[in-house]
């Protein structure tokens, strides 16, 4: 399954005389027809998933939120069931919750429940998939309205040589072979030694 990474950035002015507050998360949860989901309980957890920092229900609305966050990155989990009594799950990299990174005075968490009551990012607002490229976090502010154009790979340019593996070491391949016959014959000559001492 695609590992989902949200990273979710807005950009804003920061007053020199006031410190910026700490981030608020407001978790939206709706099912696949777009309709809210009530009464589903919204955990936000450490990056780490090991320490609890705020437990919401989802309103009627389908809303849970969440006063300022000591932590910059969190997980959300989310459990509960649908109305037809279909229990929710997160699968995969989202198991351990959606790792959401905060960064600005409200950040909103857009998820969706699949009929099967799998709870995924809503894949028209906020998936962006982790592909291991390293974002700077400053400058990689993404629009939450829009699905954001990933930057093409570099294709390379040139093919490196082939090399044989004996010269990959930096040695002929011929003086690995004398090398392993000179060993092996001194194995055999200290082993005729000790079966002569015996004997």
């Amino acid at each position: 399954m695609m590992i989902h990474t949200i990273l979710l950035s807005l950009l804003f002015v920061r007053m020199l005389a006031t410190p910026e507050a700490p981030p608020a998360l407001l978790v939206t949860l709706r099912d696949a027809q777009g309709g809210p989901v009530m009464g589903a309980a919204v955990i936000v957890l450490d990056r780490t998933g090991t320490t609890t920092l705020g437990r919401a229900v989802t309103d009627a609305a389908g809303e849970a939120s969440f006063a300022p966050l000591p932590a910059g990155e969190v997980r959300v989990q989310v459990s509960g069931q649908l109305a037809d009594g279909t229990a929710l799950r997160q699968v995969g990299a989202d198991a351990r919750g959606v790792l959401v990174i905060l960064g600005a005075p409200e950040v909103r968490l857009e998820l969706r429940v699949e009929p099967d009551g799998m709870v995924i990012p809503d894949p028209a607002t906020m998936i962006v998939p982790d592909l291991g490229i390293p974002f700077d976090l400053p400058t990689a502010a993404l629009a939450v309205t829009a699905a954001p154009t990933l930057p093409a790979l570099p294709i390379p340019t040139t093919v490196p040589p082939v090399v044989d593996e004996p010269t990959a070491l930096g040695w002929p391949w011929p003086l690995l072979v004398a090398g392993g016959l000179v060993v092996a014959v001194l194995a055999l000559i200290a082993a005729r030694s000790l079966w002569r001492r015996r004997a």
